[in-house]
């Protein structure tokens, strides 16, 4: 199956690129604007020169609260425009 394997690949680069920042949630979900405030100024430089950050900035979808795997579900599935799935 092409998708599944692509979708594993993706995973794969996912997991590895946020174990690289450290799961830094700042710099992943500040807006371009916010991180060129002075109070953000390292996450700047970290995004312009650190290719696994701008790897996860690039695919978030936005933040999703996960209160069990149900809702974990519908918010992945709303974030990505997949809704009757």
């Amino acid at each position: 199956m092409p998708g599944l394997q692509m979708m594993k690949g993706f995973a794969q680069k996912l997991n590895r690129a946020l174990e690289a920042i450290g799961f830094k949630r700042d710099a992943i979900r500040l807006s371009d604007e916010e991180l060129r405030k002075p109070q953000f100024a390292h996450y700047l430089m970290a995004s312009e020169r650190t290719a696994a950050l701008r790897f996860v900035r690039e695919n978030y979808a936005g933040r999703i609260i996960h209160s069990g795997p149900d809702a974990w579900k519908r918010g992945l599935q709303a974030a990505w425009g997949l809704v009757n799935y």
